[in-house]
């Protein structure tokens, strides 16, 4: 990997094992922490799972992280995602999140699963989550290329 691509990717592990260090998971005992970092943009985004008693109200760390994003800069293309968990094999985005993501990544953003450790595991978005769910985004970004 260039070393210009090398150290964000090892301060994205950096603050997404931060991020999982503060994760609010009491029930579950499951702490993730999630970097995102969209394109043409330096700051790096984390976040943390953060659960509720009623379990449906818990949110992921991915989903926190791209909230971060968007609340920050607004709607971008994400170039990469860490997640980190530490659960023995990396831990992947659960289906809510792939969703969430497909919003913002195409098919070629990177997705790294690691360890607190190290990255143990590199795919695309596409190889992740190959059929997502993009009809209406794909219908309104036809519509508005339109106009």
């Amino acid at each position: 990997m260039d070393n210009h691509k090398a150290k964000p990717l090892t301060e994205g592990h950096t603050l997404a094992v931060r991020c999982y260090e503060r994760a609010y998971a009491p029930y579950s005992r499951f702490q993730v922490g999630a970097t995102i970092k969209a394109h043409g943009i330096t700051q790096l985004f984390g976040g943390c799972n953060v659960e509720n008693a009623s379990l449906g109200g818990t949110i992921c760390a991915e989903r926190t992280a791209l909230g971060a994003l968007i609340s920050a800069v607004g709607a971008c293309r994400i170039e990469w995602v860490v997640v980190v968990s530490a659960m023995g094999d990396p831990v992947a985005p659960c289906g809510i999140c792939r969703q969430m993501l497909s919003e913002f990544c195409d098919d070629s953003a990177r997705i790294y699963l690691a360890t607190p450790a190290r990255v143990i595991r590199s795919m695309s978005f596409g190889e992740l989550y190959p059929y997502s769910f993009r009809a209406f985004q794909d219908a309104n970004h036809a519509k508005s290329a339109t106009q």
